[in-house]
């Protein structure tokens, strides 16, 4: 990934651009989301919907506008990192974290009839 690029600053520039090439109904058409999710990709929010779907509709919203720096826009952008490991989504954190959650508490439960009964 190239450091020197700001996805975020991107959006946000891209957004100042498609108003004067494009409406927020033909944008809204042509994509098919809402008014809130054009408004949280604009203000550089890349992660409104799961991977690979904010990816591919960005890369739609960046072809609709400008193409000049398209090629700089990669998909590993759009996974979510979390200790340097990428996850698709929240689902298979929140399903990662229940999990986690459910051995400790099984752990500690265990814990107390060892050491208090």
């Amino acid at each position: 990934m190239n450091d020197d690029f700001d996805l975020c600053v991107y959006l946000q520039k891209l957004a100042k651009m498609r108003q004067t090439v494009l409406s927020t109904s033909d944008l809204k058409e042509k994509l098919k989301i809402s008014d809130d999710r054009i408004q949280q990709l604009e203000n550089g929010n890349f992660h409104f919907m799961e991977y690979p779907y904010n990816y591919y509709i960005t890369k739609q919203y960046i072809q609709l506008i400008d193409t000049s720096e398209i090629s700089k826009v990669k998909a590993d952008h759009f996974k979510k990192r979390i200790k340097n490991s990428i996850i698709q989504d929240d689902k298979n954190d929140n399903v990662l974290n229940s999990r986690k959650i459910k051995k400790l508490i099984l752990e500690f439960n265990n814990w107390i009839k060892k050491n208090l009964d």
